[in-house]
C-alpha cells in the first residue's frame, strides 16, 4: 500500500482515531559531518528543506533572511559542516545570540 492523499474529511477522521499524519523525518545527509551541522542548525530553529538538484543537496534558513546552500558532495565536508555551523552562530536573527 503506498503513500495517497487525503481528503480534509478523511484527515480529520484519521485524527479521531489515533494515525499518525505527522510528516516524514528529513533524510540523512550522506556525509556524517555535515549532518551533525544540520542537527545544530536544526537544534537553533533552523529549516532543513532537501532539494535534490544537481549538486545542491538542500537549504538551510533561519526563516528570517539567513540562508545557506548545503551541498550533496561538498568538495571538503569537515570544512562545508564549519561553514553552515558558523553561519547558524553568527545569525543576527537568533534571540540566543542577543543575550550573550
Amino acid at each position: 500500500m503506498g503513500w495517497r492523499v487525503l481528503p480534509a474529511l478523511a484527515i480529520g477522521s484519521a485524527l479521531r482515531i489515533g494515525m499518525d499524519t505527522s510528516p516524514a523525518p528529513r533524510p540523512r545527509h550522506q556525509k556524517k559531518d555535515v549532518e551533525k551541522a544540520l542537527r545544530y542548525a536544526e537544534q537553533r530553529g533552523w529549516t532543513i528543506t532537501v532539494v535534490h538538484s544537481g549538486h545542491l543537496w538542500g537549504t538551510a534558513a533561519c526563516g528570517r533572511g539567513c540562508e545557506m546552500s548545503i551541498h550533496s558532495t561538498p568538495e571538503n565536508q569537515g570544512n562545508h559542516a564549519k561553514r553552515l555551523r558558523r553561519k547558524v552562530d553568527q545569525c543576527p536573527h537568533d534571540d540566543r545570540a542577543r543575550r550573550r
